[in-house]
């Protein structure tokens, strides 16, 4: 019984935090970036499931998504990179994880009169803990889903349908 109420616990265990918040206006074009680190690989789990779970999202709410191959000078200033990163911490019982989900565009320093950088211009993040195996697994695509709820949201308020 003891071990069964710790492991509702701590599968119900998740907060999230705003990195960074800057509009979203004009953003016409999103490539997905996925990057899980090697625990989760080690498991068995890959990015391509987060990476397919975020485009549908985001194609249902009409955005478009490129590949890299896609990205030209001329949608440069229109699109951006959402960049969706998992880190986790096994242990026997489930997992720590941690989950950051970034837009990440190209900006320009005036002062250093380069501009070739990149920046996070939004991004959230959440920390969680979960048990292990399927259903954990479950439990972190299920979070990340609501990080890009939470960018869906911004993006829809930023850039309304007429």
């Amino acid at each position: 019984m003891k071990q069964l109420l710790f492991t509702l616990i701590i599968s119900t265990f998740f907060s999230t935090y705003i990195i960074a918040q800057k509009d979203l206006t004009g953003l016409k074009s999103i490539i997905v970036k996925v990057e899980l680190d090697e625990n989760l690989e080690k498991e068995g789990y890959n990015s391509e499931t987060i990476k397919t779970d975020t485009e549908l999202e985001l194609r249902l709410a009409h955005i478009n998504v490129i590949d890299r191959e896609q990205y030209t000078s001329d949608n440069v200033n229109k699109t951006a990179t959402l960049y969706v990163n998992i880190m986790s911490f096994v242990k026997e019982i489930g997992y720590t994880y941690h989950i950051a989900l970034s837009t990440l565009e190209p900006v320009t320093v005036p002062r250093l009169d380069k501009d070739d950088y990149i920046a996070i211009t939004w991004g959230r993040s959440a920390l969680g803990i979960t048990t292990g195996g399927y259903r954990g697994w479950q439990f972190i695509r299920e979070a990340a889903k609501e990080l890009v709820n939470e960018f869906l949201n911004d993006y829809l308020k930023d850039n309304p349908k007429n």
